[in-house]
């Protein structure tokens, strides 16, 4: 294997900024997305938006941000070929799960990034089926969304390259390799 790109999402602001804007063409295209089918179907938008339903946003979301990175280290652990703990943390404003110096396929990585995204996806919807506020659900659906921007550049960083076929899963970020 031969080492093809590092990510380094700590540390190069560059890459940071990059993603921090991704992150907001993201917020704007989960709204739409959320909203367009509201208009089409309902043929009008009727959110109705309290006070409580703002803390019951803020208290899901961040209640879904560690379940967001257990998940992450579920299938790091899952996909682990040396058994190593993995590491949780926070840094620069991101919370996130680690496994340093593993390597994983492609295909284990890909599902190590976008199981949180679509798990919690899945359970956000279950929770509006069983009553749930669904104004304050879809809304704890696109921030959830537009956080998953450094997840969402890993797979764009993989599918600009197809030739990539593992990664490293280092302390800053990732590291690409192709054959």
């Amino acid at each position: 294997m031969q080492l093809y790109k590092e990510l380094n999402i700590l540390e190069d602001k560059k890459l940071y900024n990059k993603i921090n804007l991704f992150s907001l063409v993201i917020l704007v295209i989960t709204t739409v997305a959320v909203l367009l089918p509201h208009l089409i179907i309902l043929k009008e938008l009727n959110f109705s938006f309290s006070i409580s339903s703002y803390f019951w946003v803020l208290g899901i979301f961040l209640i879904f941000l560690p379940i967001h990175e257990f998940i992450h280290g579920i299938f790091f652990k899952a996909f682990s070929k040396s058994g190593k703990k993995i590491k949780y943390g926070f840094s620069k404003g991101m919370l996130y799960a680690s496994n340093p110096g593993e390597f994983y396929t492609k295909w284990q990585f890909v599902i190590i990034i976008l199981a949180p995204f679509l798990l919690n996806s899945i359970l956000f919807f279950l929770l509006s089926m069983f009553g749930l506020d669904s104004t304050v659900l879809w809304i704890v659906f696109i921030l959830h969304t537009t956080g998953c921007a450094g997840d969402f550049w890993y797979i764009y960083e993989m599918i600009k390259n197809p030739a990539i076929t593992h990664c490293e899963d280092t302390p800053v970020g990732v590291k690409f390799f192709v054959s």
